[in-house]
């Protein structure tokens, strides 16, 4: 009995000799892997400062939406999902992991915002690659029960807005019972020379179906009046010179409103209104002419037509 028991006594010593080693290898592996940027993030437990979901129709004349935070868990998820969707944090993920995920972090601190939408929870965020100007990537998604986040489709891509970011509820605009995602449109952005004197107008995004629709047509009368605005500017600039008028800003002006004028009115749907004495415009301006920079890239009215053109055709 004695020889039995000793012998039993080893087989337990191996047996723990080797399960040890096994643990140890385990270990070793997991915490000496190069950390990688699809690394999952540990499971997110319910939001603990959660904002109620929206599960009734407001009353009338009440918005159609409240605005919600983003709690800590949730910047967390916000964190891993920029870093799958957004190509500017992959590529950096590729090379600097944790520059990537600071990077997005950072992101999600500044530039993001989430609201209650007809019983659903939307979150907006973007990528931003770093510029001086430039440039913010948007992405929508809604939040579900399970803390899963889900892309919210958009009819035009949303993906490289330029110099646009996010800013909270001033981007949310309800009209006709709708509610709206509002981005300044920086389609036109340098075209009089300097990001400061850009030309810009707006862009309207209608959220309905699970899905973000471009409907500027919706709001026809605003580009319109917005158009209609430009003109009255641009009047004070008639006839002009550069003695009568010695502001260094003069041609930066012109050139912004009168592209402005054009762009507003092709937004409204009224191309006929938007080339509708252009070349007459253009030669009342032409005295201090600010469409002809030092490359000289605009030499008459028409060419100034077809970029416009041009810029807006592009997604």
């Amino acid at each position: 009995m004695g020889r039995k028991a000793k012998n039993k006594s080893h087989a337990g010593f191996y047996l723990i000799v080797i399960l040890g080693a096994a643990g140890l290898g385990l270990y070793w592996q997991f915490f000496s892997a190069e950390k990688k940027l699809d690394q999952p993030l540990p499971s997110v437990e319910v939001p603990r400062k959660e904002a109620p979901v929206v599960k009734t129709p407001p009353k009338t004349g009440e918005k159609t939406y409240s605005m919600a935070g983003l709690n800590d868990d949730i910047k967390k998820l916000l964190v891993a999902k920029l870093l799958s969707v957004s190509p500017v944090y992959r590529e950096l993920g590729l090379s600097a992991v944790d520059e990537a995920r600071a990077a997005a972090s950072e992101t999600v601190d500044n530039y993001s915002f989430a609201f209650d939408y007809r019983g659903s929870r939307y979150i907006v965020s973007a990528d931003y690659t770093g510029g001086e100007h430039c440039c913010f990537g948007w992405y929508a998604f809604t939040l579900d029960a399970q803390n899963i986040l889900n892309p919210v489709l958009s009819t035009v891509s949303m993906a490289d807005m330029g110099n646009v970011y996010p800013e909270g509820e001033e981007n949310l605009v309800e009209k006709d019972g709708n509610l709206y995602l509002k981005l300044a449109d920086d389609r036109l952005m340098y075209f009089c020379g300097s990001f400061q004197d850009s030309p810009m107008i707006y862009r309207y995004f209608q959220l309905a179906d699970g899905k973000l629709t471009e409907k500027n047509q919706d709001f026809k009368s605003e580009f319109i009046q917005a158009a209609q605005k430009n003109e009255l500017d641009l009047e004070k600039y008639y006839n002009t010179s550069k003695n009568s008028y010695p502001d260094t800003d003069l041609p930066a002006a012109r050139c912004r409103y009168f592209a402005e004028r054009a762009a507003n009115y092709l937004a409204a749907g009224e191309s006929d209104k938007a080339w509708e004495g252009f070349d007459a415009l253009y030669a009342k301006l032409a005295p201090m002419n600010p469409y002809r920079p030092a490359d000289a890239r605009f030499s008459t009215p028409q060419e100034i037509k077809t970029d416009i053109q041009g810029r807006l055709k592009g997604e």
